[in-house]
Protein backbone atom coordinates (compact mmCIF):
# COMPACT_ATOMS: atom_id res chain seq x y z
CA UNK A 1 0.00 0.00 0.00
CA UNK A 2 1.66 3.55 -1.03
CA UNK A 3 1.15 6.75 0.88
CA UNK A 4 -1.15 7.75 -2.38
CA UNK A 5 -3.51 4.99 -1.50
CA UNK A 6 -3.86 6.41 2.17
CA UNK A 7 -4.21 9.91 0.76
CA UNK A 8 -7.09 8.68 -1.65
CA UNK A 9 -8.76 7.10 1.25
CA UNK A 10 -8.45 9.43 3.71
CA UNK A 11 -10.30 11.97 0.73
CA UNK A 12 -12.87 9.61 0.15
CA UNK A 13 -13.82 9.09 3.81
CA UNK A 14 -13.91 12.72 3.94
CA UNK A 15 -16.22 13.20 1.03
CA UNK A 16 -18.65 9.84 2.57
CA UNK A 17 -19.11 11.65 5.90
CA UNK A 18 -19.68 15.29 4.36
CA UNK A 19 -22.44 13.32 1.80
CA UNK A 20 -23.86 12.01 5.69
CA UNK A 21 -23.86 14.77 7.13
CA UNK A 22 -25.16 16.84 4.47
CA UNK A 23 -28.40 14.84 4.15
CA UNK A 24 -28.58 14.98 8.23
CA UNK A 25 -28.48 18.57 7.66
CA UNK A 26 -31.69 18.26 5.06
CA UNK A 27 -33.68 15.53 7.15
CA UNK A 28 -33.44 16.07 10.72
CA UNK A 29 -34.67 19.75 11.73
CA UNK A 30 -32.65 20.14 14.80
CA UNK A 31 -29.17 18.32 14.09
CA UNK A 32 -26.75 20.18 15.23
CA UNK A 33 -23.16 18.74 13.32
CA UNK A 34 -20.95 21.34 14.93
CA UNK A 35 -18.53 18.75 16.70
CA UNK A 36 -18.57 16.55 13.54
CA UNK A 37 -17.92 19.67 11.72
CA UNK A 38 -14.22 20.61 14.04
CA UNK A 39 -13.74 16.81 13.49
CA UNK A 40 -14.04 17.35 9.53
CA UNK A 41 -11.82 20.34 9.67
CA UNK A 42 -9.29 18.60 11.89
CA UNK A 43 -9.10 15.80 8.81
CA UNK A 44 -9.26 18.08 6.23
CA UNK A 45 -5.69 19.80 8.22
CA UNK A 46 -4.50 16.47 8.21
CA UNK A 47 -4.86 15.32 4.50
CA UNK A 48 -3.41 18.88 4.27
CA UNK A 49 -0.38 17.69 6.35
CA UNK A 50 -0.21 14.41 4.62
CA UNK A 51 0.18 16.08 1.00
CA UNK A 52 2.77 18.38 2.11
CA UNK A 53 5.31 15.56 4.05
CA UNK A 54 6.01 12.44 2.18
CA UNK A 55 8.16 11.03 4.58
CA UNK A 56 4.59 10.90 7.35
CA UNK A 57 2.19 11.07 4.55
CA UNK A 58 0.84 7.44 5.61
CA UNK A 59 0.54 8.65 9.21
CA UNK A 60 -1.14 11.84 8.53
CA UNK A 61 -3.27 9.89 6.32
CA UNK A 62 -4.77 7.58 8.65
CA UNK A 63 -5.15 10.22 11.71
CA UNK A 64 -7.26 12.10 9.07
CA UNK A 65 -9.48 9.09 8.50
CA UNK A 66 -9.39 8.57 12.09
CA UNK A 67 -11.22 12.07 12.39
CA UNK A 68 -13.47 11.68 10.03
CA UNK A 69 -14.58 8.38 11.47
CA UNK A 70 -15.26 10.48 15.14
CA UNK A 71 -17.04 12.79 13.29
CA UNK A 72 -19.83 10.20 12.72
CA UNK A 73 -19.43 8.13 15.84
CA UNK A 74 -22.32 8.52 18.06
CA UNK A 75 -21.98 8.34 21.89
CA UNK A 76 -23.57 7.17 24.65
CA UNK A 77 -21.91 7.51 28.02
CA UNK A 78 -24.37 5.48 30.12
CA UNK A 79 -26.10 2.31 29.23
CA UNK A 80 -28.89 1.97 31.04
CA UNK A 81 -29.29 -1.57 30.47
CA UNK A 82 -25.92 -2.62 31.92
CA UNK A 83 -24.84 -5.43 32.71
CA UNK A 84 -26.40 -6.01 29.07
CA UNK A 85 -25.42 -4.65 26.05
CA UNK A 86 -27.20 -1.61 24.71
CA UNK A 87 -30.06 -2.04 22.53
CA UNK A 88 -32.07 0.70 21.98
CA UNK A 89 -35.12 0.13 19.82
CA UNK A 90 -34.93 3.03 17.61
CA UNK A 91 -31.23 2.25 16.67
CA UNK A 92 -31.50 -1.22 15.61
CA UNK A 93 -30.52 -1.32 11.91
CA UNK A 94 -29.66 2.53 11.93
CA UNK A 95 -26.31 1.99 13.02
CA UNK A 96 -23.03 -0.26 13.47
CA UNK A 97 -23.39 -0.15 16.99
CA UNK A 98 -20.01 -1.92 16.95
CA UNK A 99 -18.42 0.78 14.55
CA UNK A 100 -20.78 3.80 14.95
CA UNK A 101 -21.16 4.07 18.60
CA UNK A 102 -19.29 4.19 22.03
CA UNK A 103 -21.46 3.58 24.47
CA UNK A 104 -20.28 3.20 28.12
CA UNK A 105 -17.17 1.44 28.63
CA UNK A 106 -16.30 2.15 25.18
CA UNK A 107 -16.60 5.66 24.89
CA UNK A 108 -15.10 6.68 28.59
CA UNK A 109 -12.29 3.89 27.66
CA UNK A 110 -11.77 5.92 24.51
CA UNK A 111 -11.38 9.06 26.04
CA UNK A 112 -9.10 8.42 29.01
CA UNK A 113 -7.65 5.10 28.34
CA UNK A 114 -7.85 1.74 28.73
CA UNK A 115 -9.44 1.57 32.50
CA UNK A 116 -10.82 4.81 32.51
CA UNK A 117 -14.42 3.74 32.70
CA UNK A 118 -14.09 1.43 35.72
CA UNK A 119 -11.69 4.39 37.05
CA UNK A 120 -14.76 6.78 36.77
CA UNK A 121 -17.32 4.06 38.40
CA UNK A 122 -14.85 3.55 41.16
CA UNK A 123 -15.00 7.03 41.79
CA UNK A 124 -18.59 7.77 41.81
CA UNK A 125 -18.98 4.81 44.05
CA UNK A 126 -16.67 6.53 46.44
CA UNK A 127 -18.41 9.67 46.20
CA UNK A 128 -21.77 7.54 46.72
CA UNK A 129 -20.88 5.77 50.08
CA UNK A 130 -19.49 9.68 51.56
CA UNK A 131 -22.51 11.76 50.54
CA UNK A 132 -25.06 8.72 51.19
CA UNK A 133 -26.28 10.19 54.33
CA UNK A 134 -26.69 13.80 52.62
CA UNK A 135 -28.34 12.59 49.66
CA UNK A 136 -30.56 10.55 51.95
CA UNK A 137 -31.89 13.58 53.33
CA UNK A 138 -32.33 15.65 50.24
CA UNK A 139 -34.53 13.02 48.97
CA UNK A 140 -36.48 12.46 52.23
CA UNK A 141 -37.44 15.48 51.61
CA UNK A 142 -39.43 14.64 48.38
CA UNK A 143 -41.21 11.53 50.50
CA UNK A 144 -43.24 13.66 52.78
CA UNK A 145 -46.59 13.75 52.32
Amino acid sequence: ITSDTFLFGARERIKEVQDMMSFYCKSILDYNGKKSEQNLVKAQEYVYKAQRDGEDSQKYATKAIEFADMAMTTVIPYNPYEPEPYHFWTMAGMLDINEEMKVAEAFWDFLGGDGAYNDLLNCFEKAGIKLRPEIDEYFANFNKK
